[in-house]
């Protein structure tokens, strides 16, 4: 497939991407499907796009969209706009926003980083930064994982984890990691304002460079046992904690 055109599949990501500004260029359904009532939200959007669809066997699609957990549909569409870190800042703060940033550091599985942005988007985070190396690139298992937020949610793929963090510390931005060998927890941190999360590998958490540039470290309590929990686990813990406390500070 040329570099300028990309698959992805599954129902909500094929329907998050028609309802954002990302370019759809042809929409696939599953011959063998084609009868299911659960296609008709995709169907009403490609009728709102003025975009055909077209049906193909199940090999065929798995031949187009490059995954075979497609759920019957997938899509042709442009390739993620690759944002800079300061597009990242600016956006928000051009909408009187506080940027509210998640970077991943050395994340591996592609069903994580898709689970990450996942919940990032469904948390109100401002933008993603994802390495280039040591971290899983957002192809078809991030994509299907994250159901359809990689089509919103504006994400910066930086050659540089340190240079990103150091921009953000630069703007103003308090860079807070997250941490299962100590910190503090996370209801007695202060996760409002202009904040980055950064999140480790699942094996090997943080990396030393990435520590020496926190602001401070996050850690959250497993009174159950000493076990970690997975990254997308953490994140979300991580994020929704931000949430409730921006609803507390609006009731004060």
């Amino acid at each position: 497939m040329s570099s300028s055109r990309e698959g992805i599949s599954g129902r909500h990501a094929v329907l998050q991407a028609l309802r954002s500004e990302r370019q759809v260029h042809s929409v696939l359904f599953a011959r063998e499907t084609s009868t299911d009532p659960g296609f008709k939200p995709i169907q009403q959007e490609c009728a709102r796009r003025g975009i055909t669809y077209r049906y193909v066997n199940s090999h065929e699609l798995v031949g187009l969209v490059g995954s075979t957990f497609h759920q019957g549909v997938g899509a042709i569409v442009a390739p993620l706009p690759n944002h800079s870190v300061k597009d990242l800042i600016e956006g928000p703060r051009g909408r009187g926003e506080e940027p509210f940033l998640v970077a991943v550091d050395g994340v591996e599985d592609p069903q994580n980083l898709g689970a990450v942005a996942r919940s990032a988007l469904l948390a109100g985070v401002t933008g993603l930064i994802v390495p280039e190396r040591g971290t899983s690139v957002i192809g078809a298992g991030a994509t299907k994982a994250a159901s359809g937020a990689f089509s919103l949610l504006p994400v910066a793929q930086v050659s540089s984890l340190g240079s990103a963090l150091a921009t953000l510390k630069r703007e103003g931005i308090w860079v807070v990691g997250a941490d299962a060998n100590g910190g503090k927890a996370p209801w007695k941190l202060k996760m409002t304002g202009a904040v980055c999360l950064v999140l480790g590998s699942e094996h090997e958490g943080l990396s030393k460079q990435t520590l020496d540039q926190l602001d401070a470290r996050v850690c959250i309590p497993t009174p159950g046992g000493d076990l970690s929990l997975n990254v997308s686990a953490a994140a979300a813990v991580l994020m929704f904690e931000r949430v409730r406390q921006t609803a507390d500070a609006g009731k004060a």
